[in-house]
C-alpha cells in the first residue's frame, strides 16, 4: 500500500500532460469514451487547462501558468468557433451534431470562466459569455436548446445531466459578469428542476428527460444504445446509462450549489430529497461498479472523483456526518484501478485513456485528501 496526497498526484499529472501539449496550445483528442465520437481538440484542451491551472495555484510554478494560458488562448481562437457561433467539438462523421449538445459547450467555456476570472483575462470571459448567450432557453419546458456550430437553433436537449451542467456554468458566468439574462435562465431551470426528474428506481435518476418535444431524439438515442448493447432490454439499457451518469449529474448540481447556495430553489424539499436519495443510491452501493473497463461509470465518468466532490460540497446541505474517510475511500478506488503511476495518467482499464486522463481535472475542486492505494497493476 502506498500513501499519497491528492494534490501531489494532480501536480505530477499536470507536469506530465505538458509533454503532450502542442505548440498551438491544444492537447491530444479522444473519442468521447463509449460513444466513440470523432472529437476535436476542444474538450481535452479545456479539461487540461483546468488541471494545469490547479497545479499553478498549488505550486506557483511558471511552467503551469504558461501551459494554462496557451490552452485558453487556443480555445478562444476563431478556428474553434469556425462560423463565429458555438465551439466545434466533434466532427459529423457519426451523424451527430458538431456542438456536442450542451455539454460540449459547457466543457469549452468552463476553463474560460474560472481561469478568466482568476487571472483577470476579459477575453476569456467574453467568449464564455457570448457562447452561453447564443443558446435559446425555452421557458415553457424550462430547458435549453442545442445550438449548432453553424448558428442553427436545434431541438431541446433531452439529457438531464447536460442541462444541469449547462445551467450550473451559466449561473456562475452570470454571477461573475453580473449578467441578468444568464442568471434568470439558470434560476428558472433549477426552480423547475424537480419537475423534470423521473426515476428508474428509488434514488436512480433517469438519464433522459421524458418530454414530448424530445421524443425523436429519445428514439435516436435508444437506437444507438441498441447498436452498442445488442439484445439487452430497454430497461437494462436505461438503467445502465442512468447509473453511469448519476455521479456526473450530481457533480453538476454540487458545482451549482457551491456557487449559488443562497438561492431559494435549494430550500425546496423536493430538490433536497432528489439529491439525498441519489447520493444514498451510490454510497449505499459502494464501490458501485468499480473495476469496470467499459461503459459509462469509473472508466469514462470518473465516479470516484465525482461522488467525492458531491460529498464534500453537500455535507452540510444534506446534514451528513463529516465524510473525509468516506471520500478517501472513493478516491482510493478511482486511483487504484484507473491511474497508472508509471505513466502519471488516469489511463488504465478504459477504452478511451485520453479522455479519462483528461478528466482528472474534476478532482481539482477537491480538498487535498490523503490516499492509501493498492497498486493493482
Amino acid at each position: 500500500m502506498k500513501q499519497f496526497h491528492l494534490y501531489d498526484i494532480l501536480c505530477s499529472t499536470a507536469k506530465k500532460s505538458i509533454e503532450f501539449q502542442k505548440e498551438d496550445g491544444c492537447f491530444p483528442e479522444g473519442h468521447n469514451g463509449p460513444w466513440h465520437d470523432f472529437d476535436t481538440h476542444v474538450r481535452t484542451t479545456a479539461h487540461w487547462a483546468l488541471t494545469v491551472f490547479k497545479a499553478y495555484e498549488i505550486t506557483d510554478e511558471k511552467i503551469f501558468l504558461d501551459a494554462t494560458l496557451k490552452a485558453c488562448d487556443y480555445l478562444i481562437k476563431k478556428e474553434q468557433r469556425p462560423s463565429g457561433y458555438t465551439f466545434y467539438c466533434r466532427t459529423n462523421q457519426t451523424g451527430k451534431n458538431m456542438c456536442n449538445g450542451l455539454i460540449g459547450q459547457a466543457w469549452a467555456i468552463e476553463p474560460l470562466i474560472f481561469i478568466g476570472e482568476s487571472l483577470n483575462v476579459p477575453e476569456y470571459l467574453n467568449v464564455a459569455q457570448k457562447t452561453a448567450l447564443l443558446h435559446e432557453y425555452d421557458y415553457r419546458s424550462h430547458l435549453w436548446r442545442n445550438k449548432e456550430i453553424s448558428g442553427k437553433t436545434m431541438h431541446i436537449n433531452p439529457a438531464l445531466n447536460q442541462q444541469v451542467w449547462f445551467a450550473a456554468l451559466l449561473m456562475i458566468t452570470g454571477r461573475i459578469l453580473n449578467d441578468k439574462t444568464l442568471q434568470d435562465c439558470a434560476r428558472d431551470f433549477f426552480t423547475n428542476f424537480p419537475a423534470r426528474v423521473s426515476f428508474v428506481e428509488e434514488g436512480l435518476v433517469r438519464h433522459r428527460i421524458e418530454n414530448k418535444s424530445t421524443s425523436l431524439q429519445i428514439i435516436k438515442s435508444k437506437m444507438r444504445l441498441i447498436y452498442q448493447y445488442g439484445k439487452a432490454t430497454d430497461a437494462d439499457k436505461i438503467k445502465l446509462l442512468s447509473q453511469g451518469y448519476l455521479s456526473f449529474l450530481l457533480y453538476g448540481l454540487a458545482l451549482a450549489y457551491h456557487y449559488s447556495s443562497g438561492e431559494d430553489f435549494w430550500d425546496d424539499i423536493k430538490m433536497k430529497t432528489i439529491i439525498s436519495c441519489s447520493v444514498d443510491y451510490i454510497v449505499g452501493r459502494f464501490p458501485f461498479g468499480c473495476g469496470e473497463k467499459t461503459g459509462y461509470r469509473w472508466c469514462y465518468n470518473p465516479t470516484g472523483i465525482e461522488i467525492s466532490y458531491v460529498l464534500q460540497v453537500f455535507q452540510k446541505y444534506l446534514k451528513r456526518e463529516p465524510g473525509e474517510h468516506t471520500i478517501s475511500a472513493w478516491l482510493n478506488k478511482q486511483f487504484e484501478y484507473y491511474y497508472d503511476f508509471d505513466k502519471k495518467m488516469m489511463c488504465k482499464n478504459t477504452e478511451d485513456p485520453v479522455i479519462l486522463s483528461s478528466r482528472i481535472y474534476e478532482a481539482a475542486r477537491l480538498n487535498n485528501y490523503s490516499l492509501s492505494i493498492f497498486d493493482h497493476g
